[in-house]
């Protein structure tokens, strides 16, 4: 009876290991405006239960919305709607790489879309979302009028976009 009852404890202990080794640890991210059109902004870091936080980013952001981490290219990109650009920073340090794109009228959301190109949602002028390949190429406007000061951008399971 004993014997039954240490092995159990030993295969729940191998269990509970191994759900522990599969076990995703993950940052939690926040874009800070600050004063929205007035600094400080910055982009803060939590742990996977909101706590301890650390600035991640607090260089070269003008009222930032939304941050964006591309894995495979080891970047995250920040949308700055003050500035009319998207930085890129690496995604481990938070340093600033490089403008990602500029000139846009208050980027706000960024989205990979189900095409893999990135969609970025504006909430001034003519043009409401205009699109990149991943790695930086201009596609041009997407869509023009359309919602103005749309927060949300997504795909249902048919390919429609929904802006709202």
């Amino acid at each position: 009876m004993k014997f039954s009852i240490i092995r159990k404890l030993i295969a729940l202990a191998i269990a509970l290991s191994s759900f522990n080794a599969y076990t995703q640890v993950f940052d939690i991210y926040v874009s800070d405006a600050g004063n929205f059109n007035a600094p400080p902004w910055q982009i803060v870091r939590y742990d996977e239960n909101g706590e301890n936080p650390s600035v991640f980013i607090d260089q070269n952001l003008y009222w930032p919305q939304d941050i964006l981490f591309l894995e495979d290219r080891n970047i995250v990109l920040i949308s700055n709607f003050g500035s009319g650009k998207i930085n890129v920073h690496d995604a481990e340090s938070g340093d600033f790489i490089s403008v990602f794109a500029q000139g846009l009228a208050g980027p706000t959301r960024l989205k990979i879309g189900p095409d893999s190109l990135l969609y970025v949602l504006l909430w001034e002028g003519n043009e409401r979302v205009h699109r990149y390949e991943p790695n930086g190429t201009d596609l041009g406007p997407f869509i023009s009028g359309g919602v103005k000061s749309s927060i949300g951008i997504d795909w249902d399971r048919h390919g429609n976009l929904y802006l709202f």
